[in-house]
């Protein structure tokens, strides 16, 4: 048997934060806003007689929170875990000591994990592997089960793993020594399930974390949020109206230790005061989540943008921009974006008013950019429609994302020409560098109710894209096109035509051809 006298002190309260670097929390309040305060998809759990219960609803089939926690040198976990359904491969909990990011969903660091054969194991994922330090036989087999798991990590990267039925009643089921991984930022817990008979299967108590901090790589341990208070802080701000706001920029794959963020402009010649204006998703009946709120205190100035994160500070480094956090606000986490795709609103503060709405898809991205991890996706232009892909381009390098930034990738949709059809640039190199990347192909067609296809051949005639298809045409407008052929990859360096072959209804019927160029580095 093994003794913790810490954990039963630290049982006679409910979820309290301490001065020793520890806290616990039982779940008895029914709230998330307590200390310590949880971040992530908060939506996606409720309370029931005490414990904290995963609820999955809608589509959904793996939700996270997190606590902000550097406890990692010499450290003790403890929780107890109850399952109300079989486990399997696709319905099992991990519960994460210490992990680099708020989103647990790709996170690293360390995690027990309760899993379908009934097992409950001490693992390690770092960025190619995932290691099991040490595990028990079959404990969690049947239609439920609830067992109360401790974990200790020593100074000298011993870690033991500890299960029974409750404080003071627990055995030790193995030990290993893991000590190359140092970058805890949050503890957690992850929730998985694929069927919905499952979505309520995963039940938490008593989540204890406790010992010494350590600052995790890359932190700044002297970041200090700015001071709202500070008159020369606040410019004249006005409430944000219908119409003075954009979604202008989504990181939603951040690279390992990186931090998500989403950038909002202001289309306005007024400051705007961002107070409470929420960026977040709805839930499967319609209603909007927590979601992440700026705070008291941020602002957006004239036609300029402002950016919303969990760190400024470490985002402003991250990004280029030393200590420079004027555009960059900082704010609790709540809801982790999704790695693949989303829609996001923007709204005011009682949700009341939506200012912008947005899809994204891992998809938008650039044909040249095989890993998405940590390349933003950026608007081209504040005229262009928020939900259409062709609106959204990869952020250029050197640092793939401009967090409180103008935009690397941008378009100039003001321009007008007489040209039945023109590409500009003529020659363009859509190779992700910010520079000519994207062709804007400009027509203007004798009057309304035109349909086009717009197809891209070689000089010896070879079909290489079909740009629009019998597409629907104002009088005059453009079409983006950024490269990509019917393969799916970038059109080679070359001269190509390009023809347009336009149909109206009253039979009339008109062809044009120019010639583009593609260019390289």
């Amino acid at each position: 048997m093994k003794s913790k006298i810490l954990i039963v002190l630290f049982l006679l309260s409910a979820c309290i934060s301490r001065a020793d670097s520890s806290f616990l929390c039982d779940f008895y309040d029914h709230t998330f806003d307590g200390d310590p305060y949880w971040l992530g998809e908060i939506d996606y759990f409720d309370f029931e007689d005490g414990w904290l219960r995963g609820n999955l609803t809608g589509k959904a089939k793996h939700a996270s929170i997190a606590v902000e926690s550097n406890i990692f040198p010499e450290a003790d976990w403890a929780f107890y875990y109850r399952h109300e359904c079989p486990l399997n491969a696709g319905c099992l909990a991990r519960v994460w000591l210490a992990a680099d990011r708020i989103n647990l969903h790709n996170a690293r660091g360390y995690y027990v994990e309760m899993g379908g054969d009934g097992v409950i194991s001490l693992k390690f994922r770092g960025d190619d592997e995932t290691l099991t330090l040490c595990e028990t036989q079959p404990m969690l087999t049947g239609e439920s089960g609830k067992v109360y798991v401790e974990v200790s990590r020593k100074n000298n990267g011993e870690w033991e793993l500890w299960v029974g039925t409750k404080p003071l009643w627990t055995d030790k089921q193995g030990s290993a020594i893991h000590d190359t991984w140092h970058n805890c930022q949050y503890t957690g817990i992850y929730i998985a399930a694929t069927d919905a008979s499952e979505r309520r299967c995963h039940y938490f108590d008593d989540f204890y974390a406790g010992g010494e901090e350590e600052t995790p790589q890359g932190e700044d341990i002297g970041y200090q949020p700015d001071d709202p208070d500070d008159p020369g802080h606040q410019p004249d701000a006005v409430e944000a109206a219908d119409g003075t706001l954009l979604i202008n920029e989504i990181m939603f794959h951040p690279e390992q230790g990186g931090q998500e963020y989403i950038e909002i402009i202001n289309l306005t010649d007024q400051a705007i005061d961002l107070t409470g204006v929420t960026l977040t998703t709805r839930t499967s009946n319609g209603k909007f989540n927590t979601g992440n709120i700026f705070p008291e205190g941020s602002y957006v100035m004239p036609h300029d943008v402002a950016a919303l994160t969990a760190n400024a500070t470490l985002l402003a480094q991250q990004f280029g921009m030393g200590q420079d956090t004027t555009r960059i606000f900082s704010t609790r986490w709540r809801q982790a974006l999704n790695n693949t795709s989303q829609t996001l609103f923007l709204l005011n503060e009682d949700k009341t008013l939506c200012f912008d709405s947005v899809y994204y898809h891992k998809n938008y991205h650039h044909v040249q950019v095989s890993d998405d991890s940590g390349v933003s996706l950026e608007r081209l232009g504040t005229t262009l429609p928020s939900m259409e892909r062709d609106t959204w381009h990869s952020a250029a390098a050197p640092y793939h994302g401009t967090p409180g930034q103008h935009n690397s990738q941008h378009i100039d949709t003001d321009k007008e020409y007489s040209d039945v059809l023109r590409a500009e640039p003529e020659a363009f190199s859509p190779d992700g560098d910010g520079e000519d990347d994207i062709c804007l192909l400009y027509y203007n067609m004798p009057k309304e109710g035109y349909t086009a296809t717009i197809r891209l051949f070689t000089p010896t005639g070879m079909l290489v894209a079909t740009i629009a298809d019998n597409a629907l045409l104002a009088q005059s407008g453009y079409i983006i096109w950024d490269g990509r052929t019917n393969k799916g990859n970038t059109a080679q360096i070359g001269i190509y035509a390009l023809v347009m072959q336009a149909t109206h209804p009253n039979g009339k019927a008109l062809k044009k051809k120019i010639p583009v160029v593609v260019t390289g580095k």
